[in-house]
């Protein structure tokens, strides 16, 4: 039994062995000194034993405290990664300001249009008119405003020799208004007395008559209205003044003693025509001819004219022109024209002349009374019966006509701008990897030069010229002194580039890339030229082109 109990106390003490030596590997634990936590378990995998007699030690691995692992500096990556952003920030908003400096450039498609193309056109303007002169010496007194119409047999001046014309007639009037208040007092009736009475009675009635237009305020005819009541007073007045009785032929006697001074101190200039006054003369109213104006020579209608205006303030001398009668309102005009332009008018055709008078824009419809083609120039005759208040005092005119329509490819004038090209022999063109262009010699190297052909020429056997090729002169490549090879084979030869000629061409971007092209300009007005189409190296219909050439250069891409 006592074996038993040692052997029971023995495996007991062995427990408690293992026990105690479990227990203070198991208490054996790593501490974080940082933090204060315990590190977890080892696994039972990294548990080895060792027996020993009959007794088993258990080892269990130790957790020692973890090493920090040194941080790997990392700041010259992020210095390289910050410079190569900030290169792409800087390229980027370069970029960006050179884009929005950049002009626009604008493009438009070819087509076919018109345009009208107004030709200067110098004419001559003869009318019908007629010059009144001074019979004597002495101060004019007009009668009629500048275009005021005249009656046939109106007096439009008189011309006073001195002062004492103006004493006389200051008297006659006075002797005028005596008569006038003794008629009226006279108790005797009048022979005229019947036409007195009427022309009062009409005085009445034009007064009545205006009254009743002037009572809703308009005033419009307030000039008509003194003009008629003036003229048939003047007729009553000059009823009185003629009729001679006792109580006035006294001094119906002075004023004609008066009158008879009168007409030695001064004289009357009346108009044997009706028509419009005017006192602007030239000189050339009695030379050219009215019933025939196609006989106006084409130095004529360049002639300059000088007109006088008549003062009505300074004296003239006897045969100084007073005033002139235009008496029909319908004038003409010669013209000498380019033939290309008259050729296409026939008789009939009307026109719009527009021209400048006085520093006002004037158009006047005008009819072709003739036409004589005369060489290189068509003689014209204009009729018209307008305006002639506006051209009466202008002899020579400068004119446009606006019906010259011509018709081809329509190109903005600034699309259209002047290069030198080298003038090239067709012999020198080569062809390489599809493009064309010119063997360049330097030295004992030749170099192809790859070129764009703004223009071909083919060669005129009649006037002995070969076919040549346009080429834009590009300083860095290819410019007027290179030598290139002409020819092929043995045949070949030095040729060098000594030809240039100014043409106006345009950009066309048919791709991204601006090409010049050579045009033929037909005609142009201040906005627009028609250009002739060209061949395969011209301008076609649907090209695109650069609307203004200036923002623009030879190969420059077009976005």
């Amino acid at each position: 039994m006592a074996k038993k109990n040692s052997g029971s106390s023995n495996k007991s003490n062995k427990r408690n062995y293992n026990s105690r030596n479990t227990y203070k590997n198991v208490t054996n634990r790593n501490v974080n000194s940082k933090n204060k936590k315990y590190n977890s378990r080892p696994s039972a995998k990294n548990i080895s034993r060792t027996q020993k007699g009959n007794v088993t030690y258990i080892h269990r691995p130790v957790n020692k405290k973890p090493v920090p692992k040194k941080k790997v500096r990392r700041n010259g990556h992020r210095a390289f990664m910050g410079i190569m952003f900030t290169v792409l920030i800087i390229y980027l908003f370069g970029y960006l300001v050179a884009f929005l400096s950049k002009p626009q450039i604008s493009v438009e498609s070819v087509g076919y249009g018109t345009i009208d193309v107004p030709k200067t056109l110098n004419g001559i303007i003869v009318r019908d008119e007629r010059v009144f002169t001074s019979p004597i010496d002495g101060q004019p007194v007009f009668s009629y405003s500048e275009n005021e119409r005249v009656k046939k047999g109106s007096t439009v001046c008189v011309i006073k020799k001195d002062d004492t014309a103006d004493a006389i007639e200051e008297r006659i009037e006075e002797i005028d208004k005596d008569i006038l208040e003794k008629q009226k007092q006279r108790s005797d009736i009048s022979v005229f007395k019947e036409d007195i009475d009427r022309i009062e009675k009409n005085i009445s009635e034009t007064m009545d008559s205006y009254m009743y237009k002037f009572s809703d305020g308009t005033m419009a005819d307030i000039y008509s209205l003194k003009n008629r009541v003036d003229s048939q007073i003047t007729m009553r007045n000059n009823i009185w003044l003629a009729e001679n009785n006792a109580s006035v032929s006294e001094l119906s006697e002075e004023k004609k003693s008066y009158e008879s001074q009168l007409a030695g101190s001064k004289a009357s200039v009346a108009s044997d025509v009706s028509g419009i006054v005017s006192y602007t003369i030239d000189g050339m109213e009695s030379t050219l001819p009215y019933d025939n104006p196609a006989s106006i020579t084409e130095e004529q209608t360049k002639m300059k004219v000088d007109p006088t205006v008549i003062s009505k303030s300074q004296n003239v001398k006897a045969e100084d022109p007073l005033f002139k009668i235009v008496q029909s309102n319908v004038w003409y005009m010669t013209s000498y024209v380019p033939a290309e332009i008259g050729s296409t008018w026939a008789v009939g055709d009307r026109k719009v002349v527009k021209t400048t008078i006085d520093d006002e824009d004037v158009e006047i419809n005008v009819t072709i009374n003739s036409i004589e083609q005369i060489e290189k120039k068509s003689k014209v005759v204009f009729r018209s019966n307008e305006s002639l208040e506006k051209i009466i005092n202008t002899r020579t005119l400068t004119f446009k006509i606006e019906d010259n329509v011509y018709e081809g490819l329509k190109v903005p004038n600034n699309a259209i701008v002047e290069k030198t090209l080298l003038k090239i022999p067709e012999e020198c063109i080569r062809e390489s990897n599809g493009e064309e262009g010119v063997l360049k010699v330097s030295g004992e190297e030749t170099t192809f030069i790859p070129l764009v052909i703004s223009r071909r020429v083919e060669a005129d056997p009649e006037a002995g010229t070969g076919a040549f090729a346009y080429v834009l002169q590009d300083f860095e490549t290819i410019r007027l002194g290179d030598t290139i090879v002409m020819g092929t084979g043995e045949t070949s030869s030095n040729y060098t580039i000594s030809e240039v000629e100014t043409k106006k061409g345009v950009y066309v971007v048919n791709s991204s890339v601006a090409n010049f092209k050579v045009v033929d300009v037909l005609i142009s007005n201040s906005e627009y030229s028609i250009v002739e189409a060209g061949s395969a190296y011209g301008l076609k219909a649907y090209d695109n082109i650069v609307s203004d050439a200036k923002n623009i250069q030879e190969s420059d891409s077009v976005y």
